[in-house]
């Protein structure tokens, strides 16, 4: 089958765009590998707001819709990695070409998110294309209050590549000198909760505490700046991924302190939170929407400093070999569920 898949992603190991998480980025390539690795072709067609156009990544909008209309004739399905203001109307343009078009709606901010007119506007626009895909894949059910009666859903809590799952072939015990490594992974932003980490370790002031943040954004400065005063604090930037799974495998715990009664992020599922399901390391969590589907799986903490340090303290005292042990067997079981390589096969049957 012909796919063509539009979203914003860059090859990995490339410089990312600012306005896209690591997260999000692995996500978008991880469904093209395993698309072709299923046997499709695929064209990948990726717009960009910064950096350079180089191959299938544009930043051109002219250039952008142009090869957009070229390989909508060509292509069986049209996938899309949520809905940008370059393809809102990929729907039609599909439609008009005899063939299917699809969303993977992995973020989707209504216009009660915004106070700015424009914004709104551009919320409703969002809004109106969703409606008028053949297909809706949800990262949150709650992405249904958008759609039209009868559209096409499949709920889908993101997806791990296999090569991922297979590079976790065992438990971490913990470093030989003592210390208890937690890691925040993903964009430095008050949405993401990186400040309540930062915050909660104000209050656990635990010396044998590790704090390894990775990644990039607007908390940034913040970031540094808490880790130059307290050197219990590790932040390492935007890491190549060899080095993050390096991160992901010396931790103790993984943390997703997400402000998930935000209104911004109440139609989207922390992509994150699947690799640290697969990585079979303990986890914890604030509760997203559809927590109670991995309710085993996580340490489940409110937004506030307060909490997280007391989930952190917990984790750290309750650690040993057999819970450890108990702890991955059961992460991972759970994220085998998940492979994209089963999950695509009933999104593109959809």
């Amino acid at each position: 089958m012909n796919i063509l898949f539009v979203g914003t992603n860059v090859p990995d190991g490339e410089e990312l765009s600012r306005n896209v998480s690591p997260a999000g980025n692995r996500f978008q390539n991880n469904v093209i590998k395993n698309l072709r690795s299923l046997g499709h072709r695929v064209h990948n067609l990726s717009f960009t707001t910064d950096g350079k156009s180089r191959g299938e990544v544009l930043r051109d909008i002219p250039a952008f819709r142009k090869e957009l209309k070229r390989y909508a004739g060509k292509a069986h399905i049209a996938m899309c990695y949520d809905i940008l203001w370059p393809w809102l109307d990929l729907p039609g343009i599909m439609k008009r070409a005899g063939s299917r078009s699809m969303v993977l709606m992995a973020d989707l901010s209504g216009p009660e998110c915004f106070e700015s007119p424009h914004r709104k506007a551009y919320a409703k626009a969002m809004i109106g294309s969703l409606s008028h895909f053949d297909t809706v894949v949800g990262l949150s059910e709650n992405v249904k209050r958008y759609m039209r009666p009868g559209q096409g859903f499949i709920y889908v809590p993101g997806g791990i590549d296999r090569e991922f799952y297979d590079a976790f072939e065992s438990p971490f015990f913990g470093d030989a000198d003592g210390t208890f490594t937690a890691v925040f992974s993903g964009l430095m932003s008050p949405v993401t909760g990186a400040d309540l980490a930062i915050s909660s370790m104000e209050i656990n002031k635990d010396p044998d505490l590790r704090l390894v943040m990775t990644g990039r954004g607007e908390l940034e400065g913040a970031v540094k700046a808490a880790s130059e005063k307290d050197p219990r604090i590790i932040y390492k930037g935007l890491l190549p991924y060899d080095e993050y799974m390096k991160v992901l495998k010396g931790a103790d715990v993984l943390l997703n302190p997400r402000r998930m009664s935000l209104p911004e992020n109440q139609n989207n599922f922390p992509s994150k939170f699947m690799e640290y399901l697969g990585s079979g390391r303990p986890v914890i969590s604030t509760g997203f929407a559809g927590w109670e589907h991995f309710e085993d799986n996580s340490s489940w903490c409110s937004e506030s400093p307060e909490d997280l340090a007391r989930a952190v303290a917990a984790e750290k005292e309750e650690r040993c070999r057999e819970r450890t042990e108990a702890i991955f067997e059961n992460n991972r079981r759970a994220a085998k569920e998940y492979l994209w390589e089963d999950i695509l096969k009933k999104v593109v049957a959809g």
